[in-house]
């Protein structure tokens, strides 16, 4: 009974010891994964996309910032995809499953297999792609990405030249355990 008591009073100490010091007690497990809420994502359609569908050369890149991680390093990542697809704009950007490769600012990878499926809202068009991280770090976790562009210009998608290029907004969520 006094060894017990005894044992209570070291483990109580040694909390206190450690809220003194500024040191939090720690989980035993601890969750992985990063988040970066401000992005910015850009692509271009060569030749230009019109309201009819036709072979397209796509390119896009995505920069992720304001990220915070389980990975102390990571602060920003980028994504570039380059490919060429059938697509119009009424069939816009990539839908299914494709890869999405990010590049942390720390050196490091994640590759992405995505399933993406676009909705048109508010004049706006929002892509997302969910699924996991098959290489890299964060391996096996849980992905979802979500890029925001503005409806295209009826006029545009008219035109002879086409729709060239789209700017929106990206943020990406990679969450495991």
């Amino acid at each position: 009974m006094i060894r017990h008591r005894i044992f209570a009073l070291f483990a109580t100490l040694a909390v206190m010891a450690s809220m003194a010091l500024g040191v939090a007690p720690t989980a035993s497990a601890t969750v992985s994964g990063v988040t970066c809420v401000v992005g910015t994502t850009h692509v271009t359609y060569s030749p230009g996309l019109q309201n009819k569908p036709r072979s397209v050369h796509f390119t896009e890149n995505d920069r992720y910032t304001g990220c915070t991680s389980s990975d102390a390093t990571i602060k920003t990542g980028e994504t570039f995809s380059s490919f060429t697809t059938v697509l119009s704009c009424t069939q816009l950007l990539h839908t299914g499953t494709a890869p999405n490769p990010i590049t942390w600012n720390n050196g490091q990878t994640s590759n992405l297999l995505l399933n993406f499926a676009a909705t048109f809202v508010s004049g706006q068009v929002i892509l997302t792609g969910t699924g996991t991280v098959t290489d890299g770090e964060f391996k096996g976790d849980s992905a979802k990405v979500v890029l925001t562009y503005a409806q295209p210009n009826a006029l545009q998608c008219d035109s002879q030249q086409g729709l060239t290029s789209q700017s929106g907004t990206a943020t990406v969520a990679i969450n495991g355990s």
